[in-house]
C-alpha cells in the first residue's frame, strides 16, 4: 500500500523506468486508459523494498497560448503585415505604440505588445523584407 509518507515529494523514490504508452509493460494500462496514457514510470523504495508502478495520464486538456514574448529581449521589434483594408487593427497597433514602416510597408511593434494583441501569426521575417525591396 502506498502510504502518505511515500507520496511526499521529498520521500518519493527514484524514478528507475519511464515507458511510452505501447512498450513492454503498458499494454495493460494502455488498453485500460487508451489515449489518455502519457506515460509509464517504474520506482523502486529500497526503504520497503517495493517496486512502485505509477502512470500519467491526461485528465483535461485545454487550449494554451505560450507566452514566448517573456524568453526574449522585450525591446525587440518586429515587423508585421496589415492589409490597408484593416483599418481597425491599424488603428489599434497605432494606439499600441506601432511605427508604419513605409520603406517595407510594415507596422512595427515590439514583440510582447505582438503577442498581447495575439498578431503573431502576422510577423513578417526580415528575409522576406529584404526580398521584396
Amino acid at each position: 500500500m502506498v502510504t502518505k509518507e511515500i507520496l511526499k515529494r521529498d520521500n518519493l523514490p527514484p524514478v528507475r523506468l519511464v515507458l511510452k504508452p505501447g512498450q513492454r509493460g503498458t499494454k495493460k494500462l494502455l488498453d485500460q486508459y487508451g489515449e489518455k496514457l502519457m506515460c509509464v514510470r517504474y520506482r523502486y523504495d529500497p526503504i520497503t523494498k517495493r517496486r512502485l508502478k505509477t502512470i500519467e495520464i491526461t485528465v483535461k486538456e485545454s487550449y494554451w497560448k505560450p507566452e514566448t514574448y517573456q524568453h526574449v529581449v522585450p525591446d525587440v521589434t518586429v515587423s508585421l503585415k496589415i492589409d490597408v483594408k484593416e483599418y481597425e487593427l491599424r488603428q489599434t497597433i497605432k494606439a499600441a505604440g506601432g511605427k508604419w514602416n513605409p520603406i517595407h510597408k510594415v507596422w512595427e511593434l515590439p514583440l510582447s505588445t505582438t503577442f498581447e494583441l495575439d498578431l503573431e501569426e502576422r510577423i513578417v521575417s526580415k528575409e522576406h523584407l529584404e526580398k521584396h525591396l
